[in-house]
């Protein structure tokens, strides 16, 4: 019977082929052994290891769905509990910084007049010998340099993930702000402002699934605490993305006091 026969190799085949992407692939291989059977060719009969094959496969198959089911449910049980404690955390992390900053009506901005000992001339060039350390590329974020008006702004960013919470940490996320130094005998005031997140997330594999990269931006104003979000998952990674963005404005300002000999602050400015 060559047609049996026939039919029997392309099941063992087609079995063969889909054992790593289908749970097909045990029926494949059994119904292919099977009509060798019927064919005269006793595989399963007289080679025992056929059927051992066959029953190895199947188990396998068994155990590889049962350990997934069992992490899909323990993933499902984690995503379902975690942003409770990932929002009570992200609740101590931003009462942490409140009254550091304040709102305004694009974004976020921090603001510090530091009183120091030295001149303009001499205060300009310790700030902007501080501000080439502190950024990279110094010719790429400096906006303005005007020495005898004692005015220095430039335009930074900081990138960084949201490891604290598992969900989007795959994301990066890049704040930009905008430094602003304004100079006199003896004091400077310092504002740093922020409006701006860039977010990229880049191409992943997951079994055979393939998501391509992505990017996009959105304003600080989108964020906890400004906002409140409905969908649980942003509303926590975008809490984090404003704790980190405001805490490095934070950052920034107390490593010019340390510039500027540290000097004490005060925030009356209205005499500037």
């Amino acid at each position: 019977m060559p047609t049996l026969y026939g039919v029997g190799c392309a099941c063992v085949f087609v079995g063969a082929w889909s054992y790593l992407v289908t749970t097909g692939a045990p029926t494949f291989l059994l119904l292919g052994l099977l009509l060798f059977e019927l064919n005269g060719c006793h595989l399963l009969t007289t080679k025992p290891y056929c059927l051992t094959f066959i029953t190895y496969i199947i188990m396998k198959k068994l155990v590889i769905s049962s350990v997934i089911t069992m992490i899909s449910g323990i993933l499902t049980s984690c995503a379902l509990l975690f942003p409770t404690a990932a929002n009570e955390s992200l609740t101590v992390k931003l009462k942490s910084i409140e009254g550091c900053y304040s709102f305004y009506d694009d974004g976020v901005y921090i603001q510090e007049v530091i009183e120091c000992k030295g001149s303009q001339e001499e205060l300009y060039v310790k700030l902007l010998e501080f501000l080439t350390r502190t950024y990279n590329d110094a010719s790429e974020v400096m906006q303005v340099k005007e020495k005898e008006q004692g005015l220095i702004i430039c335009k930074g960013c900081y990138t960084f993930k949201v490891n604290d919470y598992l969900y989007g940490s795959d994301i990066e996320e890049t704040a930009w702000h905008i430094y602003k130094a304004e100079i006199k005998d003896n004091k400077v005031r310092v504002t740093i402002t922020l409006n701006e997140i860039d977010w990229y997330r880049p191409a992943s594999t997951s079994g055979q699934y393939f998501t391509s990269s992505s990017k996009g931006s959105y304003s600080i104003l989108d964020c906890p605490p400004y906002k409140t979000l409905d969908n649980q998952n942003e509303q926590v990674r975008k809490g984090y993305v404003f704790y980190y963005s405001v805490s490095n404005l934070i950052h920034i300002m107390d490593i010019t006091k340390k510039a500027l000999d540290n000097s004490p602050t005060y925030e009356d400015d209205s005499n500037w």
